[in-house]
């Protein structure tokens, strides 16, 4: 058997001076977010878009990259995903507090499966809550769907179930929600909390009671739709009415108030108008069983139902925690849950980010690269004081949100 020995001989360097200074000077490269990892802060950005904004798969996001020539494995990735959020956690740290002061709420949550918790054996279903207000979106992952989280979120009093006061005195806060017991329980129990309830829901059970026993409920039904519909129609006036009448010019004052006191007018007559037939048709004999169920869930919510005429700013429903909720269902679907603990509340962390960015009309790259740009500068950390504030939207400057709202370069 013959051995060959291969030696590759290459040219080196070799300094022909005695100068006291480095023999190879190298420019720094961009600061990185996570500074020995693999990806540039661009990149990182994408992976938060693609995974939790678009609804990707893991598996998914390495095929993909595979398809580009990028052989990744899914474990680095959840590495680069879980460190990077560790980045974002003083943002929904800021964002969290911001909605807990918010004076309302729209209000939500769906199932989310846990493959490998900590304690119990084989997947455990928890809970994703989110939170709306004026210019927040904020998740919540929890294994209750319990009153205890709302109560933490909301500043309620877990002992006495009051809310907990404010700088300047008692809070009010009014909720949006569908019929869940959570939500109802906290109503009674806490002085200055209002439940509005979601008409949404309400049709649907008239539609559903239809749908049971279209034979003998087709008109029923239709007649039923149609007072929701003429009643949407009335809100959307006083909603109007009332802006108009909120800071009106000093010539309209007059025209503003008539027109507000018409819109009262039609909306309490479209109330009147199913008070007075949920009355007469439960009083009937002979009611189907479906349109029985679909009048007592009416009669039972009546109270946080009519409670909208108080507050002609916030819509009837409550289609915008809906919405809200509808991407995580899609990843829910397309990546069947969580892993472990840490990656379902790195979910949260993530959805509540990109949604908050998102209210305020900021392309979600373009806004973490810029975010992660930030962190790289400030040696992998999240950026401190007023450099952080910079990136929450009711704070940053009008340059910034322009900025952010741009596409991403290519690249």
């Amino acid at each position: 058997m013959i051995v060959r020995v291969r030696a590759d001989c290459r040219r080196r360097y070799r300094r022909a001076c005695d100068c006291r200074v480095p023999a190879t000077v190298m420019a720094p490269g961009p600061p990185k977010a996570i500074g020995k990892g693999l990806f540039s802060n661009a990149f990182i950005a994408m992976l938060f878009v693609e995974r939790f904004t678009a609804g990707r798969s893991m598996n998914s996001l390495v095929a993909g990259l595979g398809r580009q020539g990028a052989d990744i494995s899914p474990a680095t990735l959840a590495g680069t995903c879980a460190q990077a959020g560790t980045l974002l956690a003083p943002l929904e740290v800021a964002i969290t507090a911001r909605s807990r002061d918010s004076w309302h709420l729209h209000a939500g949550e769906t199932t989310w499966r846990v493959f490998a918790p900590r304690e119990g054996d084989g997947p455990a279903k928890w809970w994703l809550w989110v939170f709306i207000g004026p210019d927040t979106v904020c998740f919540v992952m929890d294994p209750a769907r319990s009153g205890a989280v709302l109560a933490r979120h909301a500043g309620i009093d877990e002992d006495t179930g009051q809310l907990t006061p404010g700088g300047d005195g008692p809070r009010r806060l009014v909720i949006s929600s569908d019929f869940c017991a959570v939500y109802q329980s906290a109503g009674k129990k806490a002085d200055g909390l209002v439940n509005l309830y979601c008409w949404a829901h309400v049709r649907r059970h008239f539609v559903r009671a239809g749908d049971a026993n279209p034979a003998r409920l087709k008109y029923w039904t239709q007649a039923w739709l149609e007072r929701i519909r003429d009643l949407y129609a009335a809100h959307d006036e006083l909603m109007a009415a009332w802006s108009g009448a909120a800071a009106p010019a000093p010539r309209e004052k007059t025209a503003a108030a008539a027109r507000l006191d018409e819109a009262y007018t039609a909306w309490d007559k479209a109330i009147g108008v199913m008070d007075e037939a949920r009355a007469k048709q439960m009083a009937a004999p002979g009611l189907r069983q479906p349109a029985k169920k679909a009048l007592a869930t009416l009669d039972r919510e009546w109270g946080g139902l009519i409670a909208h005429r108080d507050y002609p700013m916030i819509s009837l429903d409550n289609n915008a925690a809906e919405r809200a909720i509808r991407l995580p269902v899609v990843t829910r679907r397309n990546a069947g849950g969580s892993r472990n603990e840490d990656s379902a509340r790195l979910a949260a962390t993530a959805w509540t980010v990109t949604a908050t960015a998102q209210m305020a009309g900021l392309n979600v790259l373009t806004y973490l690269t810029a975010y992660f740009d930030a962190c790289g500068r400030n040696g992998g950390k999240p950026p401190p004081g007023p450099d952080l504030e910079r990136f929450l939207p009711w704070k940053a400057s009008p340059e910034d949100l322009h900025a952010w709202a741009q596409p991403a370069r290519p690249g």
